[in-house]
């Protein structure tokens, strides 16, 4: 038996590497039951991620975050690598091997810009 796909509304952020949300460049995408629980979100939660599209399907939110430039990519892994000014050297390897994951499938598009 086929389980039945929940609808969802689809939110497009992008991170502005201020500390209140993602790493600047970075574009996610969250799954929010509807526009009122995305509306509840914006409400309590302090972030400032700038926020790119929403109500799109799947495919598109996977299409925006596939636009993250490349150098956003690799600053984002530096600092998830980074504690206390010192880059951990196997937390580093494992976010270059996820990049270079993500290149090899097709994950993500860095010589595209955000479509309009």
């Amino acid at each position: 038996m086929e389980k039945e796909k929940t609808p969802s509304y689809n939110v497009v952020f992008r991170g502005r590497g201020d500390g209140k949300g993602n790493y600047k460049g970075i574009i996610t995408w969250t799954s929010f039951k509807d526009i009122e629980e995305f509306e509840e979100f914006c409400k309590t939660t302090d972030t400032s991620d700038e926020i790119l599209a929403t109500g799109v399907t799947d495919e598109q939110a996977v299409n925006f975050s596939r636009q993250t430039l490349l150098n956003d990519q690799l600053d984002a892994a530096t600092q998830e690598s980074t504690i206390n000014g010192v880059v951990n050297e196997k937390r580093l390897e494992f976010e270059l091997a996820n990049i270079g994951f993500l290149l090899a499938r097709g994950g993500f598009r860095p010589d595209k810009n955000i479509p309009t």
